[in-house]
């Protein structure tokens, strides 16, 4: 009988994490990470935004909409080989919404490098 509670406990505290691991990115440094990613969720979109070197800091905003009658539930932005110190952030919608746009600098003379993943469900 405690064996069947443990495992109970331990299968519950696994279900409310509700992330889901990726095995590949052990050497990339997550950025920015919003919301929660269910077991019904799934990978709308998985992109990367790439920028050279330039004299002075530039802005890069890109518009994610999903598809009709989904929802964003979570937002991921890995960051791909050594830091650029480039910062990214959510400035238009985001979880909960259909769309969002992410806006991307990067430092001067530096560039960057990001992964991004947008997660979501019907609703």
């Amino acid at each position: 009988m405690k064996f069947a509670l443990l495992f109970v406990l331990t299968a519950v505290v696994a279900v409310s994490t509700n992330e889901v691991a990726d095995p590949s990115s052990t050497n990339r440094a997550l950025v920015l990470s919003i919301g929660t990613i269910a077991s019904n969720d799934r990978l709308l979109r998985s992109f990367s935004v790439t920028r050279g070197v330039t004299a002075t800091s530039q802005i890069v905003d890109l518009r994610y909409t999903a598809p009709n009658s989904m929802r964003i539930r979570a937002i991921r932005v890995r960051q791909v080989g050594a830091s650029q110190f480039a910062t990214v952030r959510v400035v238009g919608g985001g979880v909960g919404w259909n769309t969002v746009t992410l806006r991307f600098i990067n430092s001067p003379r530096r560039g960057f490098n990001f992964n991004v993943q947008i997660w979501g469900c019907f609703g």
